[in-house]
This record gives structure tokens, C-alpha cells and sequence, in this order.
């Protein structure tokens, strides 16, 4: 069983408490510059689409197909990629 969602959608929330969302973006960004980065549980995609403005390419991930459709719509950069997937199935 699933817990109940807490996405974060930037046009539904307070502009501070998304600003406190994207700080780890923020902070995470100017280290990934020029590299391939990984988003796992990438929900609605800002965090994805923040980090590929600057990175060589972003693949996000998250398990619900709708989810990732959505963000698909909604960012669209030629560097950043949403693909459905389960966490638990990734494998290093």
C-alpha cells in the first residue's frame, strides 16, 4: 500500500514553500553542470527541468505513468527525459 501523495506542484503552492523545494536543486545545481543526472521520484518535473537549464542531461524518473505524461507536457527540453519507472527497479 501506497502513502498518500505530497507532490509538489509549483502553481499550487505558496511561492516560499516552493522556493523551499528547489533549494536542493538550487544547491545540487552548479555540482551537476556539464554532467548526466539522474531524478528519481521526479514528480511533477520542476526539479528535472531546473537542473537541465545547466546540465548535459536529465533523466527523471517516477512510477506513475499519468505523472510522467503530465511533466512530458509540461518541460520540454531536448536535454531532459521522463520515463515511468519503479525506484525499487533500478540496478547499479
Amino acid at each position: 500500500m501506497r502513502k498518500p501523495e505530497t507532490r509538489i506542484i509549483p502553481e499550487a503552492v505558496a511561492p516560499k514553500f516552493f522556493a523551499e523545494h528547489l533549494k536542493v536543486y538550487e544547491f545540487l545545481r552548479d555540482d551537476a553542470c556539464g554532467k548526466k543526472v539522474l531524478d528519481v521520484g521526479c514528480g511533477d518535473g520542476y526539479g528535472a527541468d531546473y537542473l537541465a537549464a545547466e546540465v548535459f542531461e536529465v533523466t527523471a524518473l517516477d512510477y506513475d505513468e499519468a505523472v510522467i505524461a503530465a511533466a512530458r507536457a509540461k518541460y520540454g527540453r531536448p536535454n531532459l527525459k521522463f520515463f515511468p519507472m519503479e525506484a525499487g527497479g533500478l540496478v547499479f
